[in-house]
């Protein structure tokens, strides 16, 4: 009999058949599986896992290389690198294959090789190509199994390089500054220089490959070949340093340059230049101060030099003393000494190099021949530095110039006429004869003479420069001549051809020469009728054989507030009938007679510069002047005396001892620079100067005296003095 479906008891036993199958199948799955030597473990639904990568570390793409061995580094992650090249694939390791100038192959199933030469198995991550030639080239790197086939998917990576042999032609590179510098005064140039020796052998001869780099500012650089590179002073410097600081850079666009050279100075072949410019800008709230001139480097003949600067960011108060307010202040100005910096210390030196002002310059007096260092500093109202300290500084050489021509000082003089108030003769075209020569025009321009006031004085006509040599005369045109008396003008007739006036004279380099055109109106103006007149020159050149009167007196002592002061200028021939001050002015206190004695009480401490002038009595127009400096020092303070030493002789026992005022005794003297003659000693303890010169020449020295107050101060003064055969 067919057993029947019974629904109603299926429903019944269904569920009871579910149950068993559900535990019959997790007790499969929950079965732990062993294998011999390992431990147990429970077997669960494997996890995503990440892909496996590959990176080329070294070289980079783009690279230039040279010829030779080239490395390639990789960096693998997600994937073992293992020692089984050629052994069973076990999935997640395996080895690289580095390929050179071929595509690496991704074939699945195929052993990813190529020709022989252009790839390469390691289980290692670099691998070095030998011998790699000249040209473009592409390195790949592929990740594969242990039997040298693919990853599925391929894990690829390449880079393209160039080989070349290294440049060998020179170059600079400028690194610093940028296009915008803050900050006004000092900028530093720093470059890189490539394929050359930098070498201090500035000036030595040439040799390739080698020198040295001028650093140039708001100039081209030279770049004319076998022609020394260089520029204006202050414009240009010459180092073997990769490094140079321009100071006193105001605000504003400069150009910074930069050149390769050779020893001699000469650009190189071609020129090898870098530029860079730049605006210099000032930052908020940050004082700044330049030097605007003197420049740095420039050359400047003796006498007064006037330091201007240029501040930012602060303001010059007239409280020199008092409390200080943030942001203002003064000016301190330094001669040949090193600026004091020290916080909290007023920045203060020797009265004579140091000068306190709330103007942007100051003028140092009488500045001798030599190397001169001029510093300023923006300083608080008590005189104490700013923190940071704001300095600059500029370095100078004051020298004579070079005489390359000597002076014609023209002067005309008269004689008295008689009944006539104004005689005033205009003459043009004024010019002078060198013998063998041409003609040279003395004056552009008419000049107007009164000849009624040029009686028994002497009024310049020109003054000019010329070539050394004999002159053997001068000409010019009368234009007019006005004739008054009283209240009336009258023109009186004037020559149509030139005054010729013939009387060599000598030209000297280096020297004036002075020349007299000597009219005589009592002859010259000739009556033709009632308030008529002729103009008929009767002149003479007058050539002085010899000044009759000459300044002796070489130098002034130095004096003291509150001692009294008193020194004659001497002088040779002729008679002296008037004394004056023709330029600067004496120390407070002080006044010169007319018997060339300078005295007094000095009253306000100082340098002093001026000029002293003698007029001869029978003659004012032959005078002679001589330039002096005179120091005042304050009360209580050492200073020098002596400003001249005399002359030595070679050979001959020589001593002499400085006289020093003020300050507490003992003295300690010293030498800031220069240096004495060989054979003389100074004594540091007394002052004296002694031995027996075996040199001769004219010395410049700048002797120094320290007293022995609790706070010792300093005294210096620059001395000249010759010794003879």
């Amino acid at each position: 009999m067919k057993p029947s479906f019974n629904p109603r008891r299926f429903t019944r036993v269904f569920p009871f058949l579910l149950l068993a199958v559900v535990l019959a199948v997790a007790g499969c799955t929950a079965q732990p599986t062993t294998t011999p030597g390992t431990t147990t473990s429970t077997t669960t639904t494997p996890t995503s896992q990440p892909s496996p990568s590959l990176t080329i570390v070294a070289p980079a793409n783009g690279a230039t290389l040279p010829p030779g061995d080239i490395t390639v580094t990789v960096q693998v992650s997600n994937f073992s690198i293992v020692d089984k090249l050629g052994q069973a694939n076990v999935a997640g390791q395996g080895h690289v294959h580095f390929f050179l100038d071929v595509d690496a192959p991704t074939t699945q199933g195929q052993p990813a090789v190529t020709a022989q030469g252009t790839y390469a198995a390691v289980a290692g991550t670099s691998y070095t190509w030998p011998a790699v030639p000249e040209g473009a080239h592409k390195l790949s790197v592929e990740l594969v199994n242990n039997d040298h086939t693919p990853l599925n998917p391929p894990v690829v990576a390449s880079v393209n390089i160039t080989v070349a042999a290294p440049s060998t032609t020179p170059s600079v590179t400028i690194l610093a500054p940028t296009q915008t510098i803050n900050g006004v005064g000092d900028v530093t140039v720093t470059v890189q220089v490539s394929n050359f020796t930098l070498t201090n052998k500035l000036g030595q001869a040439n040799v390739p490959g080698e020198g040295h780099l001028h650093y140039f500012l708001d100039v081209d650089p030279p770049t004319t070949p076998g022609q020394p590179a260089v520029t204006a002073p202050g414009r240009y410097a010459a180092t073997a340093d990769t490094s140079y600081t321009w100071h006193n850079v105001l605000a504003g666009t400069h150009k910074f340059s930069v050149e390769l050279v050779n020893n001699d100075h000469t650009p190189l072949v071609p020129p090898v230049v870098a530029t860079v410019t730049g605006d210099v800008v000032a930052v908020v709230g940050k004082p700044g101060l330049v030097i605007t001139s003197p420049t740095a480097a420039a050359t400047l003949p003796p006498g007064p030099v006037t330091v201007t600067v240029q501040t930012v960011q602060f303001t010059l108060a007239s409280t020199l003393g008092g409390a200080n307010v943030p942001g203002q202040g003064h000016i301190d100005y330094y001669l040949d000494v090193s600026v004091p910096t020290a916080a909290g210390v007023p920045a203060v030196a020797a009265s004579t190099n140091f000068a306190a002002a709330t103007a942007t310059s100051y003028t140092w007096p009488d500045i001798a021949e030599g190397t001169h260092t001029f510093g300023v500093q923006l300083v608080n109202n008590d005189d104490t530095p700013l923190i940071p300290p704001v300095v600059a500084v500029v370095q100078i050489t004051v020298k004579a110039p070079t005489p390359t021509a000597g002076t014609l000082q023209l002067f005309a003089i008269d004689a008295p006429y008689p009944g006539v108030d104004h005689i005033n003769v205009t003459i043009s075209n004024l010019e002078t004869h060198q013998a063998g020569g041409a003609w040279t025009s003395l004056s552009p321009n008419p000049v107007t003479v009164d000849l009624m006031a040029i009686q028994g004085v002497s009024q310049l006509l020109t003054s000019l420069d010329l070539p050394p040599g004999t002159y053997t005369q001068v000409r010019f045109d009368v234009t007019a001549c006005a004739v008054q008396i009283g209240s009336q003008t009258y023109q009186a007739t004037v020559p149509t051809d030139k005054v010729r006036l013939v009387n060599p004279f000598v030209i000297t380099l280096g020297q004036s020469s002075k020349v007299f055109i000597d009219f005589d109106a009592s002859k010259d103006l000739v009556s033709t009728g009632i308030n008529q007149f002729l103009f008929k020159p009767v002149i003479a050149l007058a050539v002085p054989t010899k000044s009759t009167i000459e300044i002796v007196t070489q130098g002034l002592p130095n004096g003291q507030i509150g001692v009294s002061y008193s020194q004659s200028i001497s002088w040779v021939n002729g008679t002296a009938y008037m004394w004056s001050i023709s330029s600067g002015s004496l120390p407070d206190g002080l006044t010169l007679d007319q018997k060339g004695v300078i005295s007094g009480m000095p009253a306000t401490p100082g340098s002093f510069a001026f000029t002293v002038t003698v007029n001869d009595k029978n003659d004012p127009s032959i005078s002679d002047s001589e330039d002096y400096s005179v120091r005042i020092a304050a009360v209580g303070l050492p200073l020098i005396v002596t400003t001249t030493l005399p002359t030595g002789e070679k050979g001959q026992p020589y001593s002499y001892a400085l006289s020093v005022q003020g300050g507490t005794r003992p003295y300690t003297f010293g030498i800031s620079t220069g240096a004495l003659p060989a054979g003389l000693t100074l004594d540091s303890a007394t002052g004296l100067i002694a031995g027996t010169p075996t040199a001769t020449g004219d010395f410049v020295i700048t002797l120094s005296c320290t007293d022995s107050s609790n706070y010792p101060f300093t005294d210096r003064q620059l001395i000249r003095f010759t010794i003879v055969e």
